[in-house]
């Protein structure tokens, strides 16, 4: 009960009605007050924005138990992302102008970005959560996974999901992704990417993700260790370390990142020794902050460096 969502939060503020609990919020209705198609200069009264904001204050409540059981694991002794731990600080709401290293910054989310499996998306707009100020381009994409990941696991999903039309859908996509025209066409195979990401997959789907990582077409492996690395349904440090020295660096890189989505010791054990990984951080964080000069850079990448032998002693 100590994580519990305080009801008392609930309240309409700035961007919606929000849900607050210790080291998250939840803003539904960011915007404009639904107008009828039947009554289009209805003006809404004072009632019917407070049943509204009663009835979104419910919906966040579905989502704000489990996800509050979830960061007390993950703030727990025994976290399932060690690195993520130090990083996130009890909720409080920070202006852009109030965000500094002494109070953190603040890490906003959309509902939809996160892949959340319906009804989540008609609960839920945003979430919130306050961060230390210099979380990295790493920690930060490993938060994101993190919070996609609870997501799928947590959040119920119709039944009508394990029917047979969802099945062949996903056969379709498996497909798609060996398709050699396919791996040519960067927006298309992303596109199935996402698909993939946003489904629950059978064991008998990863296994065949996992057989695609193995393949011959490097494109299709790398886009099989992107689905299989975010959705964290490989829990084998093993499988994505021997690719770690695949000749197709594209492949490298995608198993240097499932490694650290997987977020255990273990997995980040393997990637702090791995002689790319200067290079491999790198690389993002030039693609988030291209101002970065070198020695900003190389600085960068040793405090993460650093933060990863803290989480895995030598």
């Amino acid at each position: 009960m100590l994580f519990a969502p305080s009801a008392a939060a609930q309240a309409p503020g700035f961007g919606g009605v929000t849900l607050k609990s210790n080291y998250f919020e939840l803003v539904k209705r960011a915007g404009e007050f639904d107008r009828s198609v039947i009554h289009p200069d209805e003006t809404p009264d004072e009632d019917d924005r407070a049943q509204q904001d009663s009835q979104a204050a419910t919906g966040m409540e579905v989502i704000a138990g489990p996800l509050a059981a979830f960061f007390a694991e993950v703030m727990g002794p025994r976290s399932p992302y060690p690195l993520l731990k130090d990083s996130i600080l009890s909720y409080a709401y920070l202006r852009p102008m109030d965000q500094c290293p002494d109070q953190g910054r603040m890490y906003i989310m959309y509902v939809g970005e996160l892949y959340w499996p319906f009804p989540a998306p008609l609960f839920a707009d945003m979430v919130r959560i306050r961060v230390v100020y210099h979380l990295s381009p790493p920690a930060r994409d490993l938060l994101t996974v993190a919070l996609g990941r609870f997501g799928k696991e947590h959040i119920e999903t119709p039944p009508e999901d394990a029917k047979e039309m969802p099945r062949l859908k996903v056969q379709e996509l498996l497909e798609n992704l060996q398709d050699p025209e396919l791996t040519l066409i960067r927006w298309r195979r992303d596109q199935t990417i996402r698909e993939l990401n946003r489904r629950t997959l059978t064991p008998a789907e990863v296994g065949a993700l996992r057989e695609i990582a193995r393949g011959e077409v490097t494109a299709a492996r790398v886009a099989a260790l992107q689905v299989l690395g975010r959705g964290g349904l490989v829990r084998d440090v093993a499988f994505y370390a021997s690719l770690l020295t695949d000749p197709a660096p594209e492949v490298q890189q995608a198993a240097f990142w499932a490694l650290l989505f997987m977020g255990d010791a273990a997995g980040l054990a393997k990637i702090r020794d791995h002689a790319g990984l200067a290079a491999i951080v790198g690389a993002r964080l030039r693609e988030t902050n291209p101002a970065l000069n070198d020695e900003q850079l190389a600085d960068e990448v040793t405090a993460f460096v650093a933060t990863l032998r803290a989480v895995t002693p030598p």
